[in-house]
């Protein structure tokens, strides 16, 4: 298989000269195609992750692959982009091993996408496979608490680290969200060498007003189509319909994702009246408690265990409210999917959730959707009385400690009466 993910998944490729071969870096061989994909049937033929300690073997092939197929290519950028450890052996390697190549002259750059895999293997491995020398198995460079770490090589071998959003770059500089790498991520912070750089959405692939994959077009200025959307979501996934408002999760269920927080708060909301969906595949204890919920709630729950692209731009459409109860979120795209569809995120305020989504202000008007901070374990509105704004719904199920138990205002209850699914306006759906 051409491992088109050289220019999609792995690296924005870049390259010139030549360099030393190494054969016996990586076992087999390894053809080079004129769209720079690099074809190696032994490792890439089935599932590109493939787990353990063959995962490690796969990319110190593609590695070594990438790094000897440079001067091949027909173009000679001068910039390496390397993007989670997968690839972050690549700076070290470069200037360790091409020194006197052009690969050594590359201005190198070090993308995290998620700091909580590093790639740790043996040093033996490293040595074996890329022909790591034992004078960098040291905690200066790429030992880690025992092992080699290769995303801690690339965070200290090059010339500038990024990620995903501001407040990831500040949080993996702290001892609770630096997974153990905080101390070398705060000093190339400290030098101007760590940015955070928000993840953008494709704006044609999600759009309400041309998707393909909903029955119903609809915008900020003619929110019709989402009502009918929701209503023929309902009746495809077996839930009872009417008004009452449609949750949303869509993603892996990982601790990471919150999934303990909504354990506590999926009978209550449930029992609320509220309609829940839920897609997604992860940790099976996560799918069995997802599956038993939804035999005891019948028509109120769908758990959608495994993953459909175009069921998930229905599910974004046709929400009322959409669900990141994160842990930690380096970025997330979710979040701006919903926004773009007016559905409203609930979140909680960290990584690029903090980043993206403005909790709603009764008294300014102003905001896209919920929080609630990173260190609090109930999910209610910050800096609000907790009702949405366009139909006076609560987005998360009200007790008698939230402010959001309160009786509904005139006004809102006049507006959820009149406009049960006007969550458009308030998320700049189709902006």
């Amino acid at each position: 298989i051409a491992l088109w993910l050289a220019a999609i998944l792995v690296m924005s490729l870049c390259a010139c000269g030549g360099g030393p071969a190494n054969s016996a870096a990586a076992t087999g061989e390894a053809s080079i195609s004129a769209q720079s994909g690099i074809d190696n049937e032994f490792y890439f033929g089935g599932p590109i992750y493939c787990g353990g300690e063959f995962e490690g073997e796969q990319y110190a092939f593609f590695t070594r692959a990438v790094l000897d197929a440079l001067p091949n290519l027909d173009f000679t950028p001068g910039i390496l982009h390397c993007n989670d450890w997968h690839t972050a052996m690549m700076p070290m390697l470069a200037r360790t091993q091409y020194p006197d190549w052009l690969q050594g002259g590359l201005r190198t750059l070090m993308t995290v996408h998620n700091l909580a895999y590093q790639g740790k293997f043996s040093h033996e491995l490293d040595r074996e496979l890329l022909g790591v020398e034992d004078r960098f198995a040291t905690p200066e460079f790429v030992e880690h608490y025992g092992c080699d770490n290769m995303l801690k090589a690339g965070i200290v071998f090059a010339d500038k680290v990024n990620t995903v959003s501001p407040t990831y770059a500040h949080e993996i500089t702290t001892p609770e969200g630096g997974e153990s790498l905080d101390g070398i991520l705060r000093a190339r912070s400290i030098g101007g060498d760590l940015f955070g750089i928000l993840n953008g959405l494709d704006l044609e692939v999600w759009d309400p007003q041309t998707d393909k994959h909903i029955g119903h077009r609809f915008s900020a200025k003619d929110r019709g189509g989402k009502k009918l959307v929701k209503d023929e979501l309902l009746a495809e996934l077996g839930l009872e319909g009417g008004e009452a408002p449609l949750y949303a999760m869509i993603g892996r269920l990982v601790p990471q994702k919150g999934l303990e927080l909504m354990r506590e708060t999926l009978e209550r909301l449930l029992a609320s009246d509220a309609r829940v969906i839920v897609l997604g595949t992860g940790y099976p204890e996560y799918e069995s408690w997802l599956r038993d919920a939804e035999q005891r709630h019948r028509g109120r729950l769908c758990s959608y265990i495994g993953y459909n692209g175009d069921l998930a731009h229905r599910i974004y459409a046709g929400a009322d409210f959409f669900m990141m109860p994160s842990r930690f979120e380096p970025c997330g795209i979710s979040q701006m999917i919903a926004m773009r569809y007016g559905t409203l995120p609930i979140v909680r305020e960290t990584g690029g959730l903090k980043d993206t989504v403005q909790p709603y202000n009764e008294f300014t008007g102003e905001g896209t959707g919920f929080s609630f901070a990173a260190s609090g374990g109930r999910m209610r509105p910050i800096g609000t009385r907790g009702s949405c704004p366009a139909c006076g719904r609560t987005p998360w199920p009200p007790t008698s400690a939230s402010p959001a138990a309160r009786e509904p205002t005139p006004s809102s209850t006049a507006a959820s009466s009149a406009r049960p699914n006007a969550l458009c306006a308030v998320a700049g759906v189709g902006d």
